[in-house]
């Protein structure tokens, strides 16, 4: 059984740890005083709101659409999910240094 992950961020793994570890999946992602390593910090985008008192940016964000999906040909298609994903990555790569990362397409 997995001991200690070292690819997600803790908020992350919370999940996959309550839900599956019984919260014994360590987090190989936090230096020896808890923090989480310097790569793993959440990105800069408006999607993601600090906390009102903490001002910690969250992992994660669930965005709600009024979209519909369509039928184009045997499967469905939702032009308003597309564009918002789009507008995502957009503000990502506006917001966020990419150009010292490698990323592998395919």
């Amino acid at each position: 059984m997995l001991d200690i992950q070292y690819r997600m961020h803790p908020d992350i793994s919370h999940f996959p740890a309550s839900e599956f570890y019984n919260l014994s999946l360590m987090n190989g992602t936090v230096n020896d005083s808890g923090e989480v390593i310097a790569g793993l910090h959440p990105p800069y985008s408006k999607y993601l709101e600090p906390h009102l008192e903490t001002g910690a940016t969250g992992s994660v964000v669930f965005l709600d659409h009024n979209g519909n999906e369509s039928l184009k040909g045997r499967s469905y298609i939702n032009v308003a999910e597309a564009h918002i994903v789009a507008s995502i990555v957009e503000d990502l790569l506006l917001n966020n240094d990419v150009s010292n990362h490698d990323f592998e397409f395919g």
